[in-house]
């Protein structure tokens, strides 16, 4: 709805059928709560978005989250609370509503759960979706899906691959994962949509427009990832290491960015340059791998160094067509001399020097200036 108009505002009236909203033009369409509750009958739409703005005043936008506690707004916006899915119960319990919740998360077989107000807790092994008759009107009832993985610690995903490879709409954020898989659960990063998602966060470098520029330290041990909120977050390489004997991760995205610079976004290849580069920055080898066949440009990378590859890198001389530097192979080789040319363009942050695809101090980072590498 657009109000271009002076006051008094013209009247408009709910639409009661779900067809209707093929007026979007005329700027006055709404629809009525049994409009959207037909229409999810046809449609099994998992998110709703809310915006509104005024331009003397403030802006109001926001998405409801891919998980079963959203889901529950979805329901109640489209009139699917007072709905209990029946004739595929298998188990009943009197719990509250979480852990009527967290019971269809430890069960297999729970695809999902009716809870009423009195605590009635019903396990289901079917959802609406593959049963729709099988959804009636229960007064007090309210029905939910199974909550997908990486949406809460009792069910993690392995990995953000592993999580992004389930079969539910996923966005960028906080997801829970157990490397190990040993019921230790952490709280990390992923990205979910860039070049098909399943990326983890594991170096997270923003800067805050401060002067002197923040200290940091390395996290040695990956669990260090899930400090990721603080944005002076980096692994060492034996944390790399460590990660890697849980996670068999294959690629690496290196992404920095300043705004009063350029921007250096690359992901490593698919193939065995891009795999030798793995093996480099997660300890696995001291030989430094070539540069040149091993990464692919990302959207938004217009960097110099990309576009020179064959003069990378350092090992008894410079512009060697290698990742790294020969003096640089120990706990910091993730962001001493990562990637670079001499006297030219770095990838590099130590001590007062911070530079993404820039030397010296020729674009001193300002606010919002970072540096970040994910895996998957």
């Amino acid at each position: 709805m657009n109000n271009s108009r002076s006051f008094p505002s013209k009247d408009w009236t709910a639409e009661s059928s779900y067809r209707r909203i093929g007026n979007f033009a005329n700027n006055e369409i709404g629809i009525t709560k049994s409009s959207m509750k037909e229409l999810r009958t046809h449609l099994s739409f998992t998110q709703l978005r809310f915006h509104c703005s005024k331009r003397k005043g403030r802006t109001f936008h926001v998405i409801i989250a891919a998980n079963s506690s959203s889901e529950a707004v979805v329901q109640y916006f489209s009139g699917k609370t007072d709905f209990r899915l029946v004739g595929h119960v298998f188990e009943t319990s009197i719990v509250d509503e979480f852990d009527c919740g967290l019971r269809c998360v430890r069960d297999g077989k729970c695809l999902s759960y009716n809870h009423n107000g009195d605590k009635s807790c019903e396990l289901n092994d079917q959802t609406w979706l593959l049963s729709p008759v099988a959804l009636k009107p229960a007064n007090g009832f309210t029905y939910y899906e199974k909550e997908g993985r990486g949406f809460h610690p009792s069910n993690p995903g392995r990995s953000c691959m592993d999580i992004r490879r389930s079969k539910h709409p996923l966005l960028n954020g906080e997801y829970w994962i157990d490397p190990e898989g040993n019921r230790n659960p952490m709280k990390v990063y992923c990205d979910m949509t860039t070049d098909r998602g399943g990326w983890l966060l594991v170096a997270n470098l923003v800067t805050d427009g401060s002067t002197p520029l923040p200290i940091w330290t390395a996290e040695s041990s990956y669990r260090g990832i899930s400090n990721f909120t603080n944005n002076k977050m980096f692994i060492t390489t034996s944390a790399m290491k460590e990660l890697r004997t849980h996670l068999s991760f294959t690629q690496l995205r290196f992404h920095c960015s300043k705004q009063k610079g350029r921007t250096f976004h690359v992901t490593t290849a698919t193939n065995a340059s891009g795999r030798a580069v793995v093996q480099y920055f997660s300890g696995q080898t001291d030989v430094l791998p070539d540069s040149c066949g091993s990464f692919q440009r990302m959207k938004g990378d217009n960097s110099k160094l990309a576009t020179v590859c064959e003069d990378w890198g350092f090992d008894k001389q410079i512009k060697v067509g290698k990742w790294g530097h020969s003096r640089s192979r120990g706990e910091n080789r993730l962001y001493a001399h990562t990637a670079y040319v001499a006297s030219t363009y770095y990838w590099l942050f130590e001590d007062s020097y911070w530079y993404c695809d820039d030397m010296t101090n020729d674009a001193n980072p300002t606010a919002g200036d970072f540096w970040k590498i994910y895996l998957r």
